[in-house]
């Protein structure tokens, strides 16, 4: 076995903000390589649990005319010759085979997939991820930049290979030592237009574990019943740490994802105003570029929740319109009048009689660096199905948040009734 051992950084960014950060690599030498996609086969021993720690992969490389499923599909079935790999959290990655792997589709079928097996071991795909990258020299410092042009992620289920969508460009600093990697990263992110998300590359992944157990309800207009409070200045990493600890502790609920346990993600919220949309209208911004819109309609509270009828997308990361935010909101007739960025972890749960329940711990920042912090409690629906009542609801979310509440002083818990969008409407 051959190991690896290096320094990186890893950082996400819009796609609106790409071009202005590859001018700051203008004077970068490319590294060139043949192909230019690289293949992440995630792999994972059968009926084994999910690891984020020491996840198996086999890293292949291709020349792909575009990332759609059809595409990738193609270059997989066709069969693979990759390193077999096994990568940790600091960076260390150790090629678990001398030489090339083969990963081959199932008995010669092509709409099926197989398993991989080498030795006595037998392993199968869970996820793969494809990305488009360019690497770089910087002529300044001892380290090398890999840019994710773009990337998408796709989940083997049974014998078919699903999108989840598309996940935005990612930047990897890599050096031998760590003040190299500094060095680069204070020179390439002045002005934090990087953003290190802990797990955001489990975002689509975890997702769609989430929808294959709480089933989302039908139709755009949904009842939307959530507990909020502006929460302290503290760490938000850690403040999610601590609540995952919590409901872990507590008998009466299950927490609904594996370790670690939450979806990390980052979107970009566009808010407008507007003469015909009689409710607060926002631009929902994905990391990867692709819009969709989002309308907060009739509200009421009862109790400590809040409860109003919401009209969103489910699926922006698939089929989010790629376009301007400036031609997305002409074509409604609306006018963009501030914008903010959301770092958010969300951690859903289930009480013992099915009803799901999810805690978003947000991180806000608008366009003139106002911050705002963020806990909300919020019902997603039930592991049976059906949604379970309003007031039963209400009741439940008013337990749950005086729980979190008295639980966590240190977050300076302030219970509110006011949205983002009124927040951010303030001059």
């Amino acid at each position: 076995m051959k190991t690896i051992r290096r320094t990186e950084w890893r950082g996400d960014l819009f796609a609106s903000d790409l071009g202005p950060f590859l001018d700051r690599l203008a004077a970068a030498r490319v590294v060139s390589y043949r192909f230019s996609h690289t293949l992440t086969i995630f792999l994972r021993p059968p009926d084994s649990d999910f690891r984020v720690d020491g996840t198996l992969r086999l890293r292949a490389y291709r020349a792909l005319p575009d990332l759609a499923p059809e595409s990738v599909r193609r270059a997989i079935t066709h069969g693979l010759s990759g390193k077999l790999q096994v990568k940790e959290l600091r960076g260390a990655t150790t090629e678990l085979q001398a030489g090339p792997v083969m990963f081959l589709h199932a008995n010669g079928d092509r709409d099926a997939w197989g398993r991989l097996q080498i030795g006595e071991r037998t392993l199968e795909p869970t996820s793969v991820r494809v990305a488009r990258r360019v690497h770089y020299k910087l002529p300044q410092d001892a380290a090398r930049v890999t840019v994710d042009l773009e990337r998408s992620l796709f989940r083997v289920a049974g014998n078919t290979l699903r999108p989840l969508g598309d996940m935005g460009p990612r930047i990897e600093i890599k050096a031998a030592r760590s003040r190299d990697v500094q060095r680069a990263l204070a020179r390439l992110n002045p002005d934090g237009a990087l953003r290190r998300l802990r797990y955001g590359s489990l975002e689509l992944l975890f997702q769609d574990l989430l929808g294959d157990l709480v089933p989302p309800t039908s139709g755009k207009a949904n009842p939307e019943i959530e507990a909020k409070f502006e929460m302290a200045d503290v760490d938000l990493a850690r403040a999610a740490s601590a609540v995952i600890n919590w409901l872990h502790c507590n008998s009466n609920v299950l927490l609904l994802l594996p370790a670690p346990h939450q979806v990390v993600r980052m979107r970009r919220y566009h808010f407008c105003s507007s003469d015909d949309a009689g409710a607060p209208c926002t631009i929902v911004e994905t990391a990867a570029g692709r819009l969709s819109a989002k309308l907060k309609l009739v509200g009421s509270v009862q109790r400590m929740a809040l409860v109003r009828a919401t009209e969103a997308s489910r699926t922006t990361n698939l089929d989010g319109v790629r376009t301007s935010v400036d031609s997305f909101a002409r074509q409604r007739g609306w006018r963009p009048f501030n914008s903010m960025t959301k770092i958010q972890s969300k951690i859903p749960f289930v009480l013992r009689n099915g009803h799901a329940y999810l805690v978003s711990i947000d991180h806000c920042v608008d366009a003139r660096g106002r911050a705002l912090r963020q806990l909300e409690l919020e019902a997603i629906g039930s592991l049976f199905g059906a949604a379970p009542q309003t007031n039963i609801v209400c009741t439940e979310l008013e337990a749950l948040a005086k729980g979190v509440k008295s639980r966590f002083p240190e977050l300076a818990l302030r219970p509110t009734t006011e949205s983002k969008f009124a927040f951010y409407s303030r001059q």
